[in-house]
């Protein structure tokens, strides 16, 4: 049993190298120059938050950190089943949420048919979505020889 603990700890610390999956805050004394890079040196990153009140810092934050996300003056472990949740780096592959989950339990997949017209009767001619036939010299962007 771990009771929620608050550590200062340096950037070396193993705290700030691993996932703790642990009631477990870190606490690293960085000027702001320094603190992007401090984020950003982990191999993990799976979701970040940024408290301020400055909306200026928050947004230069959130577009430097190497995270799946970020969120600005909440917990990093908001999230809605419309929105993207995952990490980069080696915090998972992939996204969760409605969207991401259906592309990845689907094949994405194309059906091409050339020259079909002409075993439907219409010699040299193809068949356009809206069953009329065209010849092959009226195809846009086809060659003939």
């Amino acid at each position: 049993l771990f009771y929620p603990t608050v550590l200062e700890v340096d950037r070396d610390s193993i705290l700030c190298r691993t996932e703790t999956f642990a009631p477990v805050v870190p606490i690293i004394r960085a000027n702001e120059e320094e603190m992007i890079d401090i984020a950003n040196s982990t191999e993990y990153g799976l979701h970040s938050a940024i408290f301020t009140n400055d909306i200026n810092k928050a947004l230069k934050f959130a577009e430097n950190l190497e995270f799946g996300g970020v969120v600005i003056n909440d917990s990093s472990l908001f999230r809605q089943d419309n929105m993207p949740f995952g990490g980069v780096k080696k915090s998972g592959l992939g996204r969760e949420g409605i969207k991401y989950v259906i592309e990845e339990m689907s094949i994405s997949s194309r059906m091409v048919l050339t020259n079909m017209a002409a075993e439907m009767g219409a010699k040299n001619a193809y068949i356009r979505p809206d069953k009329k036939t065209m010849s092959k010299s009226e195809i846009p962007g086809t060659l003939t020889s």
